[in-house]
Order: structure tokens, then sequence, then C-alpha cells
């Protein structure tokens, strides 16, 4: 930062003054004379001044204490600082989040920019809205377009590739991005050899910081600002990305901007610890770039919900995410089997908030998701499914299973979500001592999990028996989960507890949505004013807003949502929230067109409040 150097100058300035009267001879006198007005310049020029306007931008980026040094250095000075960036991007590596605090403090008395102009379809401006704010409806999105592909990390990352190179070579500006740093290097280095093979790069480069190499014609990223690497009236910052056209002995790179103009010696030793090739990025690293097209490999559900909107939102023509769906997602909602797929991916790397926040505000955060229906849920399946676990082992005892099958069966990932479904089954009347010993024969033929094929044949089971809903006189959970029946006083009470939370909070998400006029509301019907039919609306409607949290659903013109097609959990109880409503409250087939504009990019602040 310019500020740190201030000090220094001022030292050397008082040093060369002082110098000035015993200089040996007039050329001296000149030299530090020359020394003197350069530093004065330079103090000049990055000093504060009253009434002056400066301006950060990508403040997001900026630490809190930087950002209190700056402010509080211009309020000294009599000037105004304005901050320019997008809350809903990265923030500071080190210590940050005042952006954003300032943002949510200022509510809607923050200037925003009314619509995103970098895309060129209107449909991706409002996807990357949704996307901005963590609202999973921009899914549907980007699926509907093709805009993205899953499969294993391999296969994501070789196609990801392959679309890049072949964007490349169409003479297109294209972002390759990761979220890693191993991931990075592996396509950097896969990119340099491409074109070494294809004798547009010259075999035999200097050594960079991250261990490749650079020949003559690969492109280069700088990682640090240095005033005496100069270019032409500016100098070499961090972020630069050149070309190079000539490799020294020494290691040293001489390199022009990719875009032409003024090229610069780069000295070995810099070169070795702040030079990358440029082929692959972080999102960090991409934060600020425009390019035609990007693509963007997400490595998982680790991933935060800013890097994932940096890394969709970077190209103007085409925004494309890789999914790794080898990557295990956190079944929070409940047990089950299914296999991952893009959506539960994604879903979950959108409710992974990275930004710094406050300590009041996190604590907020944490408290809202402690009540969520979504974690009541899963905690609930989980005491059910220890509570059980010995009833469910001895009935499929006495239905057939061998004791190493048993064995086989408890120790499996997918005996949690078994035994949801077999309590599923007796909310059902289903007869499973019964049923059982007919479900579980030839059940371990060729099968790698015998949990997951038993689970998959109780479900059909209870699909092909008709049963649309839970018994009317079980106390099934909000219309979606079946109640546990369990013996031990502790377990029953603990159940007990968590089920009166999942009620009280499905009433008071209703009570917001109808003070907040949510627009999917309305699907409820009006609420009765006689208290019988009122009572009855009320238990339909927790069983809706109930869904919407556990699932996550933020869509707010459908009550519903859009159920992701490949997990059949979701796909059940929204079945059971649809039969919740009455036949003329039920949502269209067809969800009504979204006629709101796409939330703002960016937010400006005055700090200062000047």
């Amino acid at each position: 930062m310019e500020l740190d150097a201030g000090p220094d100058r001022h030292q050397r300035l008082t040093r060369a003054k002082a110098a000035l009267p015993r200089a040996a001879s007039r050329e001296a006198a000149r030299e530090i004379a020359a020394h003197i007005q350069r530093l004065t310049q330079d103090l000049n020029r990055w000093a504060f001044h009253p009434g002056q306007l400066v301006i950060i931008d990508e403040a997001s980026l900026a630490g809190t204490a930087d950002l209190d040094r700056i402010t509080a250095t211009a309020a000294e000075a009599g000037a105004k600082v304005l901050l320019v960036g997008d809350w809903a991007q990265l923030s500071a590596i080190d210590a940050g989040g005042a952006f954003g605090l300032l943002v949510r403090d200022r509510g809607t008395g923050v200037p925003e920019l009314g619509a995103a102009r970098r895309f060129t379809h209107a449909w991706e401006r409002h996807a990357a809205g949704l996307l901005r704010v963590g609202d999973p409806e921009a899914l549907r999105y980007y699926d509907h377009h093709q805009r993205i592909a899953d499969g294993d990390h391999d296969t994501m990352v070789e196609q990801a590739y392959t679309a890049w190179a072949a964007d490349e070579h169409a003479g297109k500006t294209s972002l390759l991005l990761a979220g890693d740093t191993d991931t990075v290097r592996a396509l950097n280095h896969r990119a340099h050899t491409d074109l070494v093979t294809s004798g547009r790069v010259t075999p035999g480069g200097a050594r960079l910081h991250d261990g490749l190499e650079a020949g003559v014609g690969d492109r280069v990223v700088t990682r640090r600002n240095d005033r005496r690497l100069l270019v032409g009236p500016r100098w070499v910052k961090n972020g630069d990305t050149f070309t190079v056209t000539h490799r020294h002995d020494d290691g040293a790179l001489t390199v022009q901007r990719t875009n032409g103009g003024p090229s610069v010696t780069l000295p070995a030793p810099y070169v070795w610890e702040h030079v990358e090739l440029a082929y692959a990025t972080t999102a960090f690293r991409a934060q600020g770039s425009t390019v035609d097209t990007a693509h963007a490999i997400v490595t998982g559900p680790g991933m935060t919900r800013e890097v994932l909107y940096v890394m969709l939102t970077r190209a103007r023509e085409a925004n494309t995410a890789y999914v790794c769906t080898d990557r295990a997602v956190e079944p929070l909602p409940g047990f089950t089997d299914q296999p991952v797929t893009a959506r539960t991916v994604l879903t979950t790397v959108m409710g992974n908030v990275g930004a710094a926040v406050s300590a009041h505000e996190a604590a907020d955060t944490e408290r809202e998701q402690a009540a969520s229906i979504r974690t009541l849920a899963a905690e609930y399946e989980t005491i059910a499914h220890h509570a059980q676990a010995r009833r469910w082992a001895e009935m499929l005892t006495r239905s057939g299973l061998t004791p190493t099958q048993l064995d086989l069966v408890t120790a499996s990932p997918a005996f949690g979500a078994l035994s949801t479904a077999l309590r599923r089954a007796e909310a059902h009347d289903l007869n499973l001592e019964t049923a059982l010993p007919r479900l579980i024969e030839r059940a371990d033929a060729g099968t790698v999990d015998l949990a997951s094929v038993l689970h998959q044949r109780v479900e059909r089971w209870i699909d092909l028996s008709g049963t649309n809903t839970t018994r009317s006189g079980d106390g099934s959970i909000l219309g979606l989960l079946p109640a546990a029946t369990v013996d031990e006083p502790e377990m029953a009470a603990a159940l007990t507890e968590r089920a009166l939370l999942m009620e009280h909070r499905a009433d008071e998400l209703i009570t917001r949505a109808r003070t907040a006029n949510a627009p999917w509301v309305a699907q409820l019907g009006p609420e009765p004013t006689d208290p019988q039919n009122a009572a009855a609306w009320r238990a339909r409607a927790r069983t809706v807003v109930a869904y919407r949290e556990r699932h996550q659903i933020t869509d707010p013109w459908s009550a519903l949502g859009t159920a992701d097609s490949g997990n059949a959990q979701q796909r059940r109880e929204e079945a059971f929230a649809v039969r919740s409503m009455t036949p003329s409250a039920r949502p269209p087939a067809e969800p009504p067109a979204r006629t709101t504009s796409a939330p703002a990019h960016s937010s400006y602040l005055d700090p200062i409040g000047r």
C-alpha cells in the first residue's frame, strides 16, 4: 500500500535536504536536487488532500484494517473515500467483511447498478443475479441452457480444458477456472506442454514460482507490484498478464502485454518468486476480469457461494460449470443413498457463504441455521435411526438376513436411508413382517451394497402400494416426516422436542411469508375464517413451508419451486407437499414467467458519510 511507503519517503526526503548544502560539487547538488524533486512529487501524488475523492475499487477484497487506515487518513486530510465493489463477490484473505457489513447496514440507501451489462444473453443476466444472492432457482436457468456438465473429477477437468482450448483456438478470450491451486497448476502444465508440442511455444523455458516453466510464446501473469519494473508510463502490477518474447540465460524473461505495447524485462529473482503461467487461474485471481467465455471446474461441495459466483460471471458470451460429482456431499436433509448430482453439489455450494461477516451477523446466521427445519429434520432422523437401529436389525434377521449380511447392512452408509424407509412403511400401515422376507430374497445377487438395494426395494414397495400420505393418526411431522415410536424415554423426549421445534418454526415461516407478502403464498389460497377450516389451512401451509426450508426452495413465485430430478427423497416429499394443498391452490404445471429484473451487481459506499 502506498500509505506504507510514506514514512520512508519522508525520511529519505529529510536526509536528502540535509545533504544538499554539503554537496561536493554542482553536479552532485543537481543530482540531489532532482532526487528531492522526485520524492516530493511521490509524496504529493499519494498524499490525501482536502476535497479529494479517493475511489477504492474491488472494495470487498480490502481488509478491514486497511480500510480503516485509509478512511482515517482521508478524514484527517479532509478527503472523501468512495468504496466500489460487490459484496457478494470474494472478500479479503485477511480479516475482512467491512464492505459487506456497510452495505447491509445502509440497506436500501446503498446505490446499486440497475442491471448487469456484461452478459450477451438476457437470461444470464437474471440467472447471475439469482446466483449472487444464493438463490438455487438460478440453477434452473443454467441447466436449461446446457451450461452445467457433471461427472467425475478427471472427466470434468478434461471437458473443461477441451472446451477452453477450442475457444482459444477460435480466437476468443477465455478463462479456465478451478477452485484449488493443484488443479490450476495441472491445467497450466498441460496447456504449456500442448503449446510446446504444437510449436507455438519454445521448449526449455525459465523456472516459475509454481515450479513450471515458461518459454517464448507462453502467457504468464505477475503476482507482485513492482514500481521499479516500468512498462511504458506504468509499472508491473499483481494480476498483469504478458506474453513471453525472450528468455535470458539467467532465467529473466522479457515480456509484452497480451494486447501489445511496450516490453519489460522481469529479472530472474522476480520470475522465480512472482510469475506463473496464465492459462488457468483461481476465482480470487480472476475477480475483475472480463472475457468472451469462461469454463469453471467446480471441484466439490466445499467451494463457497462467492467463488462460484465469480467463476460463473466472468464471461460475456458463455459461462459454463463443470461439476465434479465424485466428492461427497453431506446429506443434511436426511439419510439418503441417492447418487450425487450437479444440482446437489451446486445447491450445497450456494449455501456455503464464505465472505467474512461481523461477529453479530455470524451469531444471527448460526442461530437461524440451528433453528431451521432443514437442521431439525436431520437431527430428528439421526436420533430416530439410532433409537430404532436394533429393532430394524432384529426384524431383518427374522426376515432372512444371515449374520454376515446383517453386518454388511448395518455397517453400510445406506443403513440410515433404509431405516427411514422402514419407518415410513410403518407410517403407511404396511405389514413389514410379511413383506420383508420377499424383499430380502436374492437381494445380494451381484450387488455391491446390500443396504442400498434393500432401501430401493422398500421404497419401490411403498410407492407400488398406492399410499399417498402418512396415516391420519400417526402424528406425522409437518406432513413430511414419518414419526418415530421409540421406547427409551430420553430418546423419545429428544424426538418430541425436535418435532415441536419444527412446528413452531413452520408457524414462524408462515408469519414471515405473509408479512412480507411473498407472491408464492397466494398458491395456498386464502386462510378461512372459521376455526376448523383455518386449522386445516395452517396444517397444509406448514407442510409447504417445511418443504421449502428443508430443500432450500427460495423461488418467490412458486410455492414448491423446482425439485432436483435426481433426488428421489425430494421428489417424494414434493408429492406430499403438493397433496397438502387444495386442488384450486396447487401450483400450475409451468411456473409463471419471471418479470423481475436481475439484482444489482455493485454497491457504492461512502463510509465517512459525506
